[in-house]
């Protein structure tokens, strides 16, 4: 990657987040594909990735397009943002609904996401350095629960798929991810718990669990994850459903 390209990222970033803020947070947003791109190069990431992770929201959440970004970044750049960008159905009119379909293409691509995983994970750490950075400034902020369960859980499905796919003899970045996210989600639990009244009870034991993300598939991790209301379970179960179906007829 040349340094123009790194420069073309970088304004993009800055002029498609141009006006916006982060949630929470009186500073720019463009601040956090910005903090996401530093956590993928200082964990090892390629030059595709860490380029990608800048501009990792664009397509989400303004108007430029991966038209766009595949003319001026090139496929590989613009794959990647698309493997990173949840794809909105209007049909989806609950949060945990929408939120379930785009963990569960993690869960369910493994080797066509190769190079998503890695800045994702990085993706989750930002935010959840954000989370408990408003925890630590604002006196009785307590996030949502079902938030920090899905960063963990999908976390935790990222770590089984990179570390899967890296080379048996080179598992670097599964080590520098996985330390780094266990220590903010114990950060985070225990000041979450701190937060709440007594004996309101222990959002690690509670909700979380132990974290072992190579003791678990993504698709039992998921399963799991879907089980905790009745309306993800059974959309949860149509995905693999409609997934069996696919590999079924790509054998055939």
């Amino acid at each position: 990657m040349s340094s123009s390209h790194f420069l073309d990222a970088v304004c993009m970033s800055m002029l498609a987040h141009k006006g916006q803020v982060r949630k929470d947070h009186n500073i720019p947003y463009w601040v956090h594909p910005s903090f996401v791109s530093a956590m993928v190069a200082e964990w090892g990431g390629s030059a595709e990735q860490y380029q990608a992770a800048l501009i990792h929201d664009v397509v989400e959440d303004t108007k430029f397009n991966l038209i766009g970004i595949r003319s001026l970044l090139g496929d590989p750049v613009a794959d990647i943002v698309a493997g990173l960008t949840e794809v909105r159905d209007a049909n989806d009119t609950s949060w945990a609904v929408r939120k379930l379909k785009y963990m569960a293409t993690f869960a369910l691509n493994g080797d066509s996401l190769k190079q998503c995983y890695l800045p994702k994970l990085a993706d989750i750490f930002c935010n959840t350095s954000s989370t408990l950075h408003q925890m630590c400034r604002v006196i009785g902020h307590t996030p949502s629960e079902r938030t920090i369960v899905g960063y963990y859980t999908l976390a935790q499905v990222c770590l089984y798929q990179l570390f899967h796919l890296l080379p048996d003899d080179d598992k670097s970045q599964y080590r520098i991810a996985n330390n780094r996210l266990a220590s903010i989600f114990t950060a985070v639990s225990e000041m979450y718990c701190e937060s709440r009244e007594p004996g309101a009870g222990a959002l690690t034991a509670d909700a979380l669990g132990p974290w072992c993300p190579l003791d678990i598939t993504p698709i039992d991790r998921m399963t799991m994850y879907a089980g905790r209301s009745a309306g993800t379970a059974s959309v949860w179960n149509d995905l693999l459903a409609q997934t069996s179906l696919s590999h079924s007829k790509d054998q055939q």
